[in-house]
Formats: structure tokens, C-alpha cells, sequence
């Protein structure tokens, strides 16, 4: 006897999708992040695509283009330091509750003397420190991309060497943060703080297209299984660690809003990337460069906005049973 789809009908899910992202496509205010689309956009793209944890897929507008992960790569790297050092070493090193990176107000670090969390630039940095520690950064980088290869479908990823070369260029505040952390003790000891910092700009260079951040949040939603290979490329507790972080802490400073109003894991980038990871069920992730205030794609945080007012994808939308009439994918109507 055959297994059931997640998504029973597929087609009607498909419709209201589609409808979703017709109401989102207008929204092109914002503006594209100037180190990495210096001459600006003047049709900016927009793409969306989902995948489930039995491998359907929907595709939606320029979904062929590539683009750098950028910050997508925090949560990933995170998970891969969780992998090989353990949560108690990690966490030595990175703390896990909201915070910005405030230079004006002093609060590049927590009061432990600690990055925030891992999904912000100090974190991220000191998460890159943790992996493979005693590896160059060219086989570091190499080995992240197995990961992510993995993560995808069990595709091969390529890097964004104009990415790269962009971002150096405006690093200054990043190593500004580097030696306030090295100041504070909060890196591992012999930390090179060079590498350190480059190593974190060469993670959010990884080249991608929308399908393949799709399959990847389709990984984390099916707790670290690729719904394609079967391959195991996160335990459970790393993938809830990771998740229960890009809840809280995944949206720059708009996180909070965020996780009241979505309620969905999620984590963008200043490239115009988004995924977010609804558990056992899909990944979804979304595409459009013109940035919000907070540096998140304006288009993206929409389009989960109105996902969550059709559907009942709120973390905490099942305390309320149908109450609110939202649907839900996963019983198949056609049956009543």
C-alpha cells in the first residue's frame, strides 16, 4: 500500500500559491543591497519555490537565477559546528538569545561577552571558527559546500567569486566586530582573526538558485533527511536547534515582529534569498532583491504574511484548531 502525499491535492494548494504570489509580485519598493547590485535593478526578480518532505515541488517566476546564500549560510554553518563540536562547546563561544549588532549602542556582544546568537554577523563569524578548525579556509570551504551540496538534493553548488570580491571590499565592520570579540576573549584561543572573517564572506558566497534553497529547507523540515537522496545530513536535535533559533533570531532586528505575526523558521539574506521551514511538512524559499529596512527581501516577508493567513502554518496555530477558517494542506477536502 502506497504512502499518501503530504500535500493530498497538490493542484488546489498549487492555485492558492499562485494566488498569493500574483498579490505579492506588485510590492517592488525596497531597495537591493548596494555592495552586491551596484548598479541597482530596475525590474527586480521574483521567484518562489516549495518543496516537500516527499519531494513536490512548485516552481514560480525567475526560479532558474542564481544568487549568493549570504546569511542563509548562518544557520547552516551552525548546524554543521553543532554537528562536530557539540552544543556545550558551541555554545562556550555563541549565545542564543535575540540581539543587534548595535556599534553606537555598545552591544555587539551579550553580557557574557558572547555574539548574540549564531544568526547574526559576530555569530556566524565565530560559528565558521568552530568548524575544522585546524583546515584552510579553501578546504573549509570545500567541506561546507559538501554540506550544502547534500542539503540540495545532492547537488553540486558553485561559488560566487564577484560576491566575494564585493563583500571584502566592505568588510570594515565586520573585522571592526572581530577584534572586539578578540578583545573580550570570546574566540577559540589561536584564533587568526584574517581567516576568520574571510571565511564567513566565502560561506555567503555559495552560489544557488531558488530550487535548490528549497530542497534545503525541505531537508531541515523533514529534520535534517533529504526528501530526494534519503540521505541523513542533520541529526534531529541539530535541525531543532536550528530551527528553534531561526524562530527567534532569524530575521535581523525584524525578527521578533516576525515570529509573532509568520511564526514560521526562518532565515534571509541581503542577497534577496528566504527560506522558511515548516516542520514535517515543506520548505519553501523565495527570491527578490529589493530589501526592507531591517534587510530583509520586502516581497519575501509578504509572501509569508499571506501564507499564514490562508494556511495554518503559524507555529502556534494549532492551539486554535479551524477557528480562524485557515486551511490545511495536508487533509485532502476531496474525500468529505
Amino acid at each position: 500500500m502506497s504512502k499518501s502525499p503530504v500535500i493530498p491535492d497538490f493542484e488546489n494548494f498549487k492555485r492558492d500559491i499562485e494566488e498569493i504570489f500574483e498579490q505579492v509580485a506588485p510590492h517592488t519598493e525596497g531597495t537591493p543591497d548596494e555592495d552586491l547590485y551596484p548598479e541597482g535593478l530596475e525590474n527586480p526578480p521574483f521567484a518562489v519555490s516549495i518543496c516537500t518532505i516527499d519531494g513536490q515541488l512548485l516552481q514560480l517566476g525567475d526560479h532558474h537565477l542564481s544568487f549568493s546564500v549570504q546569511s542563509i549560510s548562518k544557520p547552516i554553518n551552525y548546524g554543521i559546528a553543532l554537528e562536530e563540536r557539540g552544543e556545550e562547546l558551541v555554545h562556550r563561544h555563541i549565545g542564543r538569545e535575540p540581539g543587534a549588532e548595535n556599534f553606537e549602542k555598545g552591544m555587539v556582544l551579550n553580557l557574557d561577552k558572547l555574539p548574540h546568537n549564531p544568526m547574526i554577523n559576530s555569530g556566524s563569524i565565530m560559528s565558521g571558527c568552530l568548524i575544522r578548525p585546524d583546515w584552510d579556509n579553501e578546504k573549509k570551504l570545500e567541506h561546507v559546500m559538501e554540506v550544502w551540496g547534500k542539503l540540495c538534493g545532492g547537488k553540486t553548488l558553485l561559488f560566487d567569486q564577484k560576491a566575494f570580491e564585493r563583500e571584502m571590499k566592505a568588510s570594515h565592520s565586520n573585522f571592526a566586530m572581530a577584534h572586539i570579540m578578540m578583545e573580550n576573549g570570546a574566540f577559540p584561543e589561536n584564533t587568526d582573526l584574517q581567516k576568520a572573517v574571510e571565511f564567513h564572506y566565502l560561506c555567503c558566497s555559495i552560489g544557488v538558485n531558488i530550487d535548490d534553497l528549497a530542497h534545503a529547507a525541505a531537508t531541515l523540515a523533514n529534520y535534517g533527511l533529504s526528501p530526494t537522496t534519503g540521505s541523513q545530513v542533520f541529526s534531529h536535535k541539530t535541525v531543532r536547534d536550528m530551527l528553534s533559533l531561526m524562530l527567534s533570531c532569524g530575521m535581523y532586528d525584524h525578527s521578533g515582529q516576525y515570529a509573532f505575526k509568520v511564526g514560521i523558521p526562518s532565515k534571509s539574506g541581503v542577497a534577496g534569498g528566504l527560506i522558511a521551514v515548516i516542520p514535517e511538512l515543506m520548505g519553501i524559499s523565495i527570491y527578490s532583491p529589493p530589501l526592507d529596512k531591517h534587510g530583509n527581501t520586502v516581497r519575501g516577508v509578504k509572501f509569508c504574511e499571506k501564507l499564514v493567513e490562508k494556511f495554518n502554518f503559524h507555529k502556534h496555530d494549532a492551539l486554535f484548531s479551524n477557528v480562524h477558517g485557515k486551511k490545511d494542506p495536508r487533509i485532502d477536502h476531496r474525500k468529505r
